[in-house]
């Protein structure tokens, strides 16, 4: 006897049960096969805890070596540029040409990595490295203002004088990623030194 329900039935008549859809033929549950294939059958929250793990590893590495990158990006970048556009070309003069810009930024990122490698660490808080980093930073932006205002953008191509902002910007730019980024570190050094020192065992000895 057929069991199919007919439309032209009572209405009080139930509808009978469609069977359950197989989780296992539909896209979801081969992507959840395929997932526990991949990951050796983790869980979700256990790929996400690995995965904000690594990210926060990957984050305190890059905090260390960040002063030598921002260093090695502001140099080359600012080298490539002033090559590139054939702003040297002239005879130098400050009111025409870009190279003491080039000089300013190699200057300030031998100094700040220097005083961050050599002779900073978390001992001192890192304060060479604020100190370099600030005294740098604050004659850059002094130098760059000076330069802005007395460059002669008239006697420049249009190419060059776009070149000569871009140097502009970026070097200024830079100075001040170099003394935020030497703030953070001083700042985080100087909270680790006062967890240890205020820990049991650190002696309770002040700052």
């Amino acid at each position: 006897m057929s069991t199919s329900w007919n439309p032209g039935q009572n209405s009080g008549d139930p509808a009978p049960e469609l069977a359950p859809l197989d989780q296992g033929n539909t896209c979801f549950g081969q992507f959840r096969r395929f997932c526990s294939k991949i990951f050796c059958g983790l869980s979700c929250s256990r790929i996400m805890n690995f995965v904000l793990f690594a990210c926060v590893c990957l984050g305190s590495l890059l905090q260390q070596v960040a002063a030598v990158i921002i260093a090695i990006v502001d140099t080359l970048t600012l080298t490539i540029l002033f090559f590139a556009c054939e702003l040297g070309e002239d005879e130098y003069h400050f009111n025409t040409n870009t190279l003491d810009v080039v000089l300013v930024s190699v200057g300030r990122s031998v100094a700040n990595v220097t005083a961050y490698l050599v002779f900073g660490d978390s001992q001192n808080c890192h304060k060479p490295y604020l100190y370099s980093a600030f005294s740098t930073g604050a004659f850059t932006l002094i130098f760059v203002f000076l330069k802005v205002v007395l460059y002669e953008y008239k006697d420049q191509s249009k190419h060059e004088t776009w070149a000569a902002v871009l140097m502009f910007v970026i070097s200024a730019v830079a100075a001040l990623a170099h003394g935020f980024h030497a703030q953070t570190l001083h700042a985080a050094a100087r909270k680790r030194r006062k967890v240890m020192l205020t820990a049991p065992g650190g002696g309770g000895r002040n700052k």
